[in-house]
């Protein structure tokens, strides 16, 4: 199985765009295996299958898609631009999960130092 090679994307009406790939790769580095390589990376695959799977797939991984497979096929700007702004939401929202667990595992570290240092203070250890 082939990687598919990522392309720069000039514009959203880039034709690229309308096999849905990138939105798949885009998706990857998001939010890792929330796609089945196997399946947008196939030979036999179609464009339109492509497509639907991709927004099937932001839809899955949390993302607010108001999209449309057809809008993707008629490179409708406006749209695609729709689409890549919920995808970047969605990792802003990733992330920012991500630093709340972290800060929440750190604070409660820190509780259960304090807890240790009281007791030491107060003679019950």
């Amino acid at each position: 199985m082939n990687e598919a090679k990522a392309k720069p994307i000039h514009s959203f009406r880039d034709p690229a765009l309308a096999t849905g790939i990138p939105i798949l790769q885009l998706l990857e580095h998001i939010k890792p295996n929330s796609t089945n390589k196997e399946i947008w990376l196939g030979n036999n695959v179609d464009d339109a299958s492509i497509r639907q799977y991709a927004i099937s797939c932001c839809h899955k991984a949390g993302a607010r898609v108001f999209t449309l497979p057809e809008h993707l096929e008629e490179l409708n700007g406006k749209m695609i631009l729709t689409l890549f702004a919920s995808l970047q939401l969605l990792y802003y929202n990733l992330k920012q999960k991500a630093e709340n667990k972290h800060n929440r595992t750190k604070n409660t570290e820190l509780k259960w130092l304090k807890l240790n240092d009281d007791n030491k203070i107060n003679g019950t250890e």
